[in-house]
């Protein structure tokens, strides 16, 4: 995968654990392992995270950095590509153990947009 799609993966994972209103050092903490884990380019993933995270981005802005990254790369993005976003983000998502209905509609928007690259 391209670094670019990473930047986007990291700027949407941000957007991810802000969604709720309700951002937890846990959460930041988790989603950094997650994106950490992530090879070849986990750093640039969590490099982005941490400067919206720095910046105290809103979770429109990160979002639509993430799109943007996304757009400007979408020959990058095959389907094996998009299914491991999606289930790195899900991992985000499911790894405090509670999920609010508003990290589910993050979710739902963000797989319907993902699917039009």
């Amino acid at each position: 995968m391209s670094p670019y799609i990473f930047s986007g993966l990291g700027s949407a994972a941000y957007a991810l654990i802000k969604a709720d209103g309700q951002e937890r050092s846990l959460d930041s903490l988790s989603a950094r392992y997650i994106l950490l884990e992530q090879k070849p380019h986990g750093i640039q993933a969590i490099n982005t995270f941490l400067l919206r995270e720095h910046h105290n981005s809103t979770t429109e802005e990160a979002y639509h950095f993430a799109m943007d990254c996304f757009r400007k790369h979408r020959g990058k993005l095959t389907p094996e590509v998009k299914s491991k976003l999606l289930t790195v983000m899900e991992q985000i998502m499911e790894a405090d153990n509670r999920i609010s209905p508003r990290e589910i509609n993050f979710m739902e928007k963000f797989k319907d947009d993902l699917e039009k690259f």
